[in-house]
Parts: C-alpha cells; sequence; structure tokens
C-alpha cells in the first residue's frame, strides 16, 4: 500500500488554529441552505474562480472537483465568469486577487474582517443573493492563495474526504446528495507558522517505490512522487517540506522538473532536514 511508503516522513503538523465551525455538510436539504448536489441529476453546483488567481488556487480546486465526483459520483464544471443561468455557485477565491470576492466584499454581501491580513486564514460562509438570479452561494475565501487552497480542502473534508484518500487508499462513502447548512466558518492564524514534513530514510521505502511506480522516466526520488506528498501537506494544513536527501537521491533543486511545484503547491521548501 501507498501508506507503507510514508512511514520515513515525520509529520510536524502542530497546527492549532481558532475555529468557528457553524457550517456543516449534510445529505438532507435544509432551511436557508446550500445545495451541493440535489435529488436530480443535472442538481449540483458550478465552481466560479478568477483566471487571475495563484497557481496553487487552480491546482486545488481541481482537487476539489475530483474529490466533489469521488463523492456524489457527478460531475462538475467551473467557470472563470459567472455563467448566463448560474446555479448554485461555489464561489472560491483569495481577497484581494479574485473579482469575485472582491465584488461580494464591495456590495457589502461578503464580510471576511475575521480573515483579511491574517497569515493562512481562511472562511466558507452561504449568503444569500450573491449575483442576479441567484438565491444562494457558498463562498471560500482566503486571506492569501494557500489558505484559498485549505478552505477548498476543509470542504473536502467536510464532505467525507480523508486526507489520505490516496495515500491509504481511502475510499470516501458517496453521497448523492449534499447540502450545506447555513452560516459561516472561520479558521484563524496557526500558532505554528511553518509545519510540514521532512522525508527521512527514503532508500529503504520510498525512493524505490517511486521510482518503479510514479518516476519511472528518471528511475529516482522525481516530480510525481513530491507531488502526490506535496498535495498530502496542503490538505493536511501543511506548508514547508524537507526534502529527501541521502545518497541515492537525487536532489530536490538538481532535478529541475520538481522545481515547477513550489508554485503550483504553494509549499517552502527548506534544505537539509538534519541541520535544522
Amino acid at each position: 500500500m501507498k501508506s507503507k511508503s510514508l512511514l520515513s516522513m515525520l509529520l510536524m503538523l502542530f497546527a492549532i488554529t481558532t475555529m468557528a465551525e457553524d457550517l456543516k455538510v449534510v445529505t438532507t436539504p435544509v432551511d436557508g441552505g446550500f445545495t451541493i448536489a440535489g435529488q436530480a441529476a443535472a442538481d449540483k453546483a458550478i465552481l466560479l474562480y478568477d483566471r487571475q488567481e495563484a497557481e496553487v488556487v487552480h491546482t486545488v480546486l481541481d482537487c476539489l472537483m475530483s474529490d466533489l465526483k469521488a463523492v456524489t459520483k457527478k460531475t462538475f464544471v467551473k467557470y472563470t465568469a459567472q455563467p448566463t443561468t448560474p446555479k448554485n455557485p461555489i464561489i472560491v477565491g483569495t481577497i484581494g486577487q479574485s473579482k469575485h470576492i472582491d465584488k461580494l466584499i464591495a456590495e457589502g454581501k461578503l464580510d471576511v474582517s475575521d480573515v483579511e491580513g491574517q497569515w493562512e486564514a481562511y472562511g466558507l460562509q452561504v449568503i444569500d443573493n450573491p449575483m442576479e438570479g441567484v438565491s444562494k452561494a457558498l463562498v471560500i475565501f482566503g486571506s492569501q492563495p494557500r489558505s484559498t487552497a485549505y478552505g477548498m480542502f476543509h470542504l473536502s473534508k467536510m464532505m467525507g474526504v480523508s486526507p489520505w484518500i490516496w495515500w491509504a487508499d481511502v475510499t470516501p462513502t458517496v453521497k448523492t446528495k449534499l447540502y450545506v447548512t447555513p452560516g459561516k466558518t472561520i479558521v484563524g492564524t496557526p500558532s505554528v507558522k511553518f509545519r510540514g514534513i521532512f522525508v527521512n530514510d527514503e532508500d529503504w521505502g520510498l525512493r524505490p517505490w517511486g521510482a518503479r511506480n510514479l518516476d519511472t522516466e528518471i528511475g529516482n526520488f522525481g516530480p510525481k512522487t513530491y507531488a502526490v506528498i506535496m498535495e498530502l501537506m496542503l490538505r493536511l494544513r501543511a506548508n514547508t517540506l524537507w526534502p529527501a536527501m541521502h545518497p541515492g537521491t537525487r536532489a530536490f533543486w538538481y532535478e529541475k522538473t520538481n522545481i515547477p511545484l513550489i508554485t503550483k503547491y504553494d509549499i517552502y521548501m527548506g534544505s537539509s532536514h538534519c541541520e535544522q
């Protein structure tokens, strides 16, 4: 199993935060709630985002769409502009970087005062009349792109998707109907600023497994292995990675195809984890 290949990672995820948890994801309709997936096959949310957002928001938006399909068995569609007939929009964006979020703020429909300017803070809220002809929207907003990504994975977790969906083969329970209760969830700044994983003793397990199953082109620890590690980190609300460094492993910075992952997943990179 993939989880056995991850035993060489030591997790340092002490992300104690201030959290106001009011929203819930349920399987029966609620008054004033938001429909993610309803009774009819066509009764499902759309995802609305800004094309100009940072790359990590695009990356995790695709993960969220995959998670939605894994749970509901329905295919969801994303838009960068408001469609002609918008229905049940999940509006995702970063304060000051998303035209959709900034418009809701300017119109007084979204209060971001608990999140704006805070390190890695985010919120989820069901709001009324987000745009003409639309009665409800679920808004996911972050103080910075990485926290917007955390907000999307927060929704995934509320739907029943484990952060270990890939690494430990945790298949989520199928729920063909999903609704969000009215309210607002705010997750504040973590008490530990830099939290993450260092990859250690990879030569007995993770490196040969990744070389055989993921990075077959280079036959070593490479970008496909690092990509699934970094996705796990975002799902766990981590932000820092100390890469593999044993003698048989290609150095992270030597393998140039690793480098684009830093912005794709918005991860801080350490150097030698044995020299803290």
